[in-house]
């Protein structure tokens, strides 16, 4: 370094050795028990040999992280090259138990009491395959569901996801019992974002005028696309959904209809202290190709109650018969908004309203009045998301159909 006092200058000289260019040697794994070694180097964003980048080390850790199987993920290089220029990484890893048991409990003014219970194994056959059994009981409906996908699937950016679902419904609008299996391939476009495509079957029997049957094949196609930062109580981001599927009635009667299903939900906090998060939702739903009462019944679109619009009976909001029970319709709008504020670490509180309606149309009837509903509710943050107790009543109440007012209580915010 020369300093040029007079002219309050200085010349800097810095001599670098780069040494020799590093490349990524062998991983070795320590700590692992279940896990298939050819999985894990599945996971590594690069081969043996390839030229060093330090960014892939995070990169590395982060898909650990997606498989769900280790509570410690450590990737480290060795502090020197070997002789032949390649540096060794070192993950060092500790598995967490690949079981899990979880149950919930839930309460409705319009449905009553149901009750969830589930079953998960993270690591059916030692390369990250997962397998989850859930049973879910009520008044309204008795289901059971399964659900295996194997990651991998002949790509590291594919899933294959097999689905099997057995339930029966008693509800206002229709009895229904039905058994339905789907395969789809699951594809990560980027980080979050979702394409998936499969082939479905599904066989019902359905009352609602009459007793009807119906054996439907179907093609599912699915995007997805979540940027929140929470995947159980969110503040900032957004979750993107979008479900089309053509179906048909194989045995009997010719049928062929369209459904197709869009969801959007942000989050955005206004205030850090006290935390004041702003959440809305909009929903847009139809079904074409026939009229809404060749559409088997269970596969209508319905709105109302706590999922859906707060301070109406359960698939209340829309078509009715001369009884007042629900017909459900071809089409949807739902949209919810909700100021959350949270006051200590664990309670806080929400004021919402939610409005919609379902359509006969295959398209939203936007002149036709949609049924809104208000209300305020207490949280009691947990880690698995908030405890929600919310009370709700109908803004536009119809004479002998609506109640004063509707309970909510359950696990996981409204949307």
């Amino acid at each position: 370094m020369i300093v040029d006092h007079r002219r309050q200058r200085a010349e800097i000289t810095l001599v670098v050795d780069p040494d020799r260019l590093a490349r990524f040697g062998e991983a070795t794994f320590t700590g692992v028990e279940s896990v298939a070694l050819d999985f894990l180097k599945a996971q590594l964003p690069w081969q043996s040999g390839d030229r060093y980048d330090g960014d892939l080390l995070n990169e590395a850790r982060k898909r650990l992280v997606k498989t769900d199987l280790f509570s410690l993920i450590q990737v480290s290089h060795a502090d020197q090259l070997t002789a032949d220029g390649r540096l060794p990484i070192t993950v060092l890893l500790r598995e967490r138990k690949p079981r899990t048991v979880r149950g919930g409990l839930r309460y409705g003014s319009d449905a009553g009491i149901g009750a969830r219970l589930g079953w998960e194994h993270r690591n059916l056959w030692r390369r990250g395959e997962r397998l989850r059994v859930e049973g879910n009981a009520s008044s309204l409906i008795r289901q059971i569901d399964s659900e295996l996908r194997k990651p991998n699937f002949y790509s590291e950016r594919q899933a294959l996801i097999v689905d099997f679902q057995v339930a029966d419904e008693t509800t206002d609008a229709y009895d229904s019992s039905h058994i339905e299996s789907q395969a789809m391939v699951e594809r990560n476009l980027i980080d979050r974002m979702f394409l998936s495509l499969g082939l479905g079957l599904r066989y019902s029997t359905i009352t609602q005028v009459e007793r009807d049957e119906f054996t439907l094949v179907y093609v599912p196609a699915r995007f997805t696309w979540d940027t929140t930062e929470n995947r159980f109580d969110p503040s900032a981001g957004g979750r993107l959904e979008v479900k089309t599927a053509p179906y048909l009635n194989c045995v009997g009667d010719r049928l062929l209809f369209f459904k197709n299903y869009l969801d959007y939900s942000h989050y955005l906090a206004v205030l850090e202290q006290p935390q004041v998060i702003l959440a809305a939702r909009a929903v847009l739903g139809g079904i074409a190709g026939n009229n809404w009462d060749k559409v088997p019944a269970d596969l209508r679109f319905y709105a109302g109650g706590g999922g859906s619009i707060r301070g109406y009976s359960y698939q209340s909001v829309g078509p009715l018969d001369a009884d007042g029970d629900p017909l459900g319709g071809n089409s949807l709008v739902l949209v919810n908004a909700e100021a959350r504020l949270r006051l200590t670490e664990t309670i806080g509180m929400a004021v919402f309203l939610d409005g919609g309606s379902a359509f006969a149309d295959s398209y939203p009837a936007f002149d036709q009045a949609l049924r809104w509903g208000a209300g305020t509710g207490l949280r009691y943050h947990t880690p698995v998301g908030p405890l929600r107790l919310d009370f709700a009543i109908p803004l536009n109440r119809r004479d002998g159909i609506d109640d004063s007012f509707q309970i909510y209580i359950s696990l996981g915010q409204a949307f």
